[in-house]
């Protein structure tokens, strides 16, 4: 690989892996509130089951959560924060 393409590949990397760092990361409370008002914008029933999901999760209630979550995207098929969740309710105990 020239050297050239070489600096230019790990400027690149460079960047990436800055960027998030300079821009100041949202806190939790800010991606849950932007997270809610996109899938509010799709469905309202989808966001007040996600809604619903995410106190299941925060009692620890994992069964519940994943089957509120997996609700969630059957509504709304293209709002992958609700299959993660889903996903991860599952592998708790």
């Amino acid at each position: 690989m020239p050297l050239r393409r070489f600096v230019v590949l790990w400027v690149a990397v460079a960047a990436l892996l800055v960027a998030p760092i300079r821009g100041g990361a949202e806190s939790d409370d800010e991606f849950e509130a932007r997270l809610s008002a996109e899938l509010t914008r799709r469905s309202r029933e989808a966001a007040e089951l996600f809604t619903q999901a995410n106190a299941a999760r925060a009692r620890n209630d994992h069964a519940t959560a994943a089957r509120l979550y997996g609700q969630v995207a059957e509504l709304v098929s293209t709002f992958a924060p609700a299959v993660r969740r889903q996903c991860g309710e599952m592998l708790e105990p």
